[in-house]
């Protein structure tokens, strides 16, 4: 079985639970999110977050950094975007999931500069192509 067969295979795990009406904790919702950002799905990574809120994880750091990380996988940026900037409290892992998924789609440079994150001196250089040093 592929990756994707897991991830699949997780969420009808989660519908099945669902059906059962056995209530999702915030350490079954991370490994949901992080299937429907694995097969980019991002409906069902919608979904699954709506019953995030509606079970009043809403403001958890590490549920929301999940949730930020799968919009992004998703190519659903804008919506990363809006979570990040109404959370409360951020930490590494928050700033690390945008940067993430700015950075895989090429909008980091953009969204960097757009929101003054970024300032480049005149004359440097962000990225340069870096020779191997034999002597290393």
């Amino acid at each position: 079985m592929n990756h994707s067969g897991f991830h699949e295979k997780a969420l009808e795990f989660y519908a099945e639970m669902r059906k059962a009406q056995v209530r999702p904790d915030n350490y079954t919702f991370p490994s949901v999110i992080n299937a429907c950002g694995g097969l980019m799905d991002f409906e069902k990574g919608r979904v699954v977050h709506e019953h995030v809120l509606e079970s009043g994880f809403e403001s958890d750091l590490n549920l929301n950094n999940v949730v930020i990380d799968m919009y992004a996988r998703c190519d659903q940026l804008g919506r990363a975007q809006e979570l990040f900037d109404g959370m409360p409290h951020r930490d590494i892992v928050s700033w690390n999931s945008l940067i993430s998924g700015y950075t895989s789609d090429g909008y980091f440079r953009k969204h960097c500069k757009c929101s003054g994150l970024l300032t480049e001196p005149e004359g440097f250089i962000l990225s340069m192509p870096l020779k191997p040093d034999p002597s290393i």
